[in-house]
């Protein structure tokens, strides 16, 4: 079970790496909440995934991309 708990947090660690969520128009703010035992949205909630930007992120992040600059040695 445990395991299991991992490869999901794992997943989804990569999904919110490569992409973003976006609440869509459809989506209502503030959220209506059902009164019922378990709290959850009235009407739902509308999202939509986008690609990330390539060029944002710590992984596009490497030393080798940045550019480097040449110090003089210490005395």
């Amino acid at each position: 079970m445990k395991l299991a708990q991992l490869e999901i947090k794992m997943a989804l660690v990569r999904l919110f790496r490569k992409f973003i969520i976006v609440a869509c128009s459809e989506t209502e703010v503030p959220l209506e909440l059902k009164s019922s035992s378990t709290l959850g949205p009235k009407n739902g909630i509308f999202v939509k995934i986008q690609r990330r930007d390539p060029t944002e992120g710590p992984e596009n992040s490497s030393p080798d991309k940045k550019k480097l600059t040449k110090t003089s040695p210490m005395k």
